[in-house]
């Protein structure tokens, strides 16, 4: 009995600290106008997702267009407002940010990169590249219907790439209404 209890122990410790892995799901992610909502966002603290504008491939850093409070755990439908209107065929990054200064306010930015910095998993910022596909209905260059999520997944690691975990970023698409 005693080895049972302790095994259980031990399985519900292991299974309880992988449920709480930070993660952000950018398949299904819908965006309208300047919003985007992501499916869920797992974070091992209160924090913030926040959205960057991709240029050559990576985040633009330390600018974002916007951002939301995340609590500790799992997060379900989770909406951001922009600054400006997200635009079809475009790519953003959805970024985990720590609250760090506990003041309950996203202080990250120009000339201020040393409060609620970027979460850190595995030496890297936990970050997800997604593309707002067209609205729904409409069809893309390639002929598919864009509404829908595309992952681009198979992406080769480049020098200096940002990584979740130890799988490259890979880029997602999100719907547009």
């Amino acid at each position: 009995m005693k080895t049972l209890m302790t095994t259980t122990a031990g399985m519900l410790v292991a299974f309880g600290t992988a449920a709480f892995a930070q993660s952000i799901d950018v398949n299904g992610a819908v965006a309208q106008g300047s919003s985007v909502t992501l499916p869920s966002v797992t974070a091992t603290s209160a924090g913030y997702l926040v959205i960057h504008q991709v240029q050559d491939g990576q985040p633009v850093v330390p600018q974002s267009i916007g951002h939301t409070a995340v609590m500790a755990g799992e997060n379900a439908d989770v909406s951001v407002t922009t600054d400006m209107a997200l635009e079809p065929g475009m790519s953003y990054a959805a970024m985990l940010h720590d609250e760090t200064n506990g003041n309950d306010t996203y202080d990250f930015g120009e000339g201020s990169t040393e409060v609620d910095t970027p979460t850190m998993a595995n030496g890297a910022p936990v970050v997800k590249v997604f593309r707002v596909g067209t609205p729904a209905g409409m069809e893309s260059e390639g002929g598919m219907n864009s509404g829908e999520m595309q992952p681009e997944g198979g992406m080769e690691p480049a020098e200096g790439e940002m990584m979740e975990g130890d799988a490259p970023m890979g880029e997602s698409g999100a719907t547009a209404q």
